[in-house]
């Protein structure tokens, strides 16, 4: 399976909306040569704080995950039974809550098919449940376009 890296960039860049984004946003830097041809070691993850002066910029400290703040939060039905550290849950449900709330449904199957193959997850067979469990945590309703039944079974695990 080939994946323009490009076009999946550009497609998670067009559909973000920062403005209540809770975090840290990861932007994917791609360098190309002289060519236009991505060298080996050309793509790398950088940090990216929009819109923050030094000082409400997040710390860069590892352990930004507290346990605390998620103590009354329902968490993702997804998550694999193998993992078993709080704070590794809870980083899987902010993860899967900001990929529903700022991508489109190809992404989204594509992104939890991923998580599914490194069993940080366990996705339902039927596609009513798991978006079910995705519109609790989140994703748009049938009202916004492309968010239908229809086109998240077309893409969900496939």
């Amino acid at each position: 399976m080939d994946i323009d890296i490009k076009e999946l960039i550009k497609t998670a860049t067009e559909n973000l909306n920062l403005k209540d984004f809770k975090g840290d946003v990861v932007a994917v830097k791609v360098v190309e040569n002289e060519f236009g041809t991505i060298e080996s070691g050309g793509i790398g993850v950088q940090n990216v704080y929009h819109g923050g002066e030094a000082d409400t910029m997040p710390s860069t400290s590892t352990d930004s995950t507290d346990v605390t703040d998620m103590e009354d939060i329902e968490l993702c039905h997804f998550i694999h039974p193998s993992v078993t550290n709080d704070r590794e849950r809870i980083q899987i449900h902010r993860e899967i809550e900001n990929l529903v709330r700022c991508n489109t449904i190809p992404n989204i199957c594509l992104y939890l098919n991923q998580m599914a193959e490194v069993s940080r997850i366990l996705l339902p067979i039927e596609p009513v449940s798991a978006l079910k469990e995705l519109r609790r945590m989140g994703m748009p309703g049938e009202d916004k376009e492309g968010f239908t039944y229809k086109n998240f079974s077309k893409y969900y695990r496939k």
